[in-house]
């Protein structure tokens, strides 16, 4: 490691820099940990308030069965697939991921054998984006 000298002589200020800057980023670290921690707390407490509710019968189904659905998106998803589209055109025209398009298209009985059906290949809907 070098060590450059200050005006003085003396290589302190450099090392009083790097401390410093080590002690920011441990800092920071730190309280993303325990903002990470946080929010995994407040989860398992709704979660938890959920399966209470379902032990006592105020809810119609059992389970927390996490976030619903894009409803919107998976028709949009369907409509896209059947006019054509790729998954990739897709993914790009509605921002969405592969994963959520397979999901929509599993949901609306598009996907035989964990496959989509055939449809084009990229290039062959270039014309109707």
């Amino acid at each position: 490691m070098t060590r450059s000298i200050d005006s003085n002589g003396c290589w302190i200020g450099d090392a009083m820099h790097a401390m410093l800057n080590d002690l920011l980023i441990e800092i920071a670290a730190a309280k993303a940990r325990e903002e990470y921690e946080l929010r995994r707390d407040r989860a398992a407490q709704g979660v938890d308030r959920r399966k209470a509710r379902d032990a006592a019968g105020e809810t119609d189904s059992k389970g927390y069965a996490g976030r619903k659905a894009d409803a919107d998106m998976h028709v949009r998803i369907v409509e896209l697939r059947t006019a054509g589209f790729s998954y990739s055109k897709i993914a790009a025209t509605l921002k969405t991921t592969r994963p959520t398009i397979a999901r929509a298209l599993r949901a609306a009985g598009m996907l035989e054998g964990g496959k989509a059906e055939a449809g084009p290949v990229d290039g062959a809907t270039a014309g109707l984006v």
